[in-house]
């Protein structure tokens, strides 16, 4: 992975990066490599992600590991949320609930996470995002609250 894979551009809005990313498949945050996450699609205030439900993120009984289910959820939210901002603005998590309704086995399926902003303001945001798994059964849903931030952002050569 190169350095301009996972640095936003000043030019670039988060929606374009995240586009970008999905292409090139960079990432700004171990964890997305760790669970093997990918952008299946982005647009600005939402977002799609893919993970496999491998036994990496697996539990002790072979099912798909509560914290791995919360991590795309959040993962889900916060690209969502950084996609609707502006290219000097960054979010973090302030505060997230999950609701765990169904249990998935570590079988190496694929589980999806939709994201989605439900309210920006200047210095918060909300969003929501549920994970289905292959057939669409949902397994878990969470709503999350952001701190929105100012960033400087240094350009970088092309």
């Amino acid at each position: 992975m190169t350095l301009d894979m996972v640095t936003r551009q000043s030019n670039e809005g988060t929606a374009e990066w995240l586009q970008r990313l999905q292409t090139r498949g960079g990432w700004v945050s171990p964890i997305y490599e760790t669970l093997k996450i990918s952008v299946v699609q982005a647009r600005s205030g939402s977002v799609l992600l893919s993970m496999p439900a491998s036994s990496v993120a697996g539990n002790p009984t072979g099912k798909l590991h509560g914290g791995a289910l919360a991590t795309i959820l959040d993962c889900a939210m916060a690209l969502a949320v950084d996609s609707a901002l502006g290219a000097t603005q960054v979010s973090a998590t302030a505060e997230m609930s999950v609701r765990f309704l169904g249990a998935q086995e570590a079988n190496g399926s694929t589980v999806l996470a939709s994201g989605s902003v439900t309210q920006l303001r200047r210095r918060l945001a909300f969003a929501a995002a549920e994970v289905v798994d292959e057939s669409g059964r949902l397994l878990a849903s969470a709503a999350g609250t952001f701190v929105v931030n100012e960033v400087k952002l240094t350009p970088t050569p092309n």
